[in-house]
């Protein structure tokens, strides 16, 4: 398992692409848990969501794994007041964890705890 909840701000931002800022608690989650592509998944949907400045993605392992009807897993966006802004399916991930959240504000990925 992996303890996120030392993360309650960040010292340093690392540069991440297209110009995308990792605090310490999203780079440790990324690096611990090999899951740069769920970094590149926010990113890349980044154009599309331009006008929207706060956005919460969640990673979650579906219930009862299935494939291809809901998805092993699921990364939603959403924009803060519960409105589902994306949603993508990934057929598998080795992800240590049920769920995850990472926060998008003004080009900045934080954890929640960091806000």
């Amino acid at each position: 398992m992996i303890n996120l909840d030392q993360f309650t701000g960040t010292e340093h931002y690392y540069k991440y692409t297209f110009g995308t800022k990792l605090t310490d608690g999203v780079k440790y989650l990324a690096t611990t848990a090999g899951c740069y592509w769920l970094l590149d998944i926010i990113v890349s949907y980044q154009p599309q969501l331009k006008n929207q400045g706060f956005q919460v993605w969640k990673l979650s392992r579906n219930a009862d794994n299935s494939y291809p009807t809901e998805g092993a897993w699921v990364v939603t966006c959403e924009d803060g007041n519960g409105n589902a802004l994306i949603k993508q399916y990934i057929e598998y991930s080795d992800f240590p964890m049920n769920t995850a959240e990472v926060w998008f504000i003004d080009g900045v990925m934080l954890l929640p705890s960091e806000y």
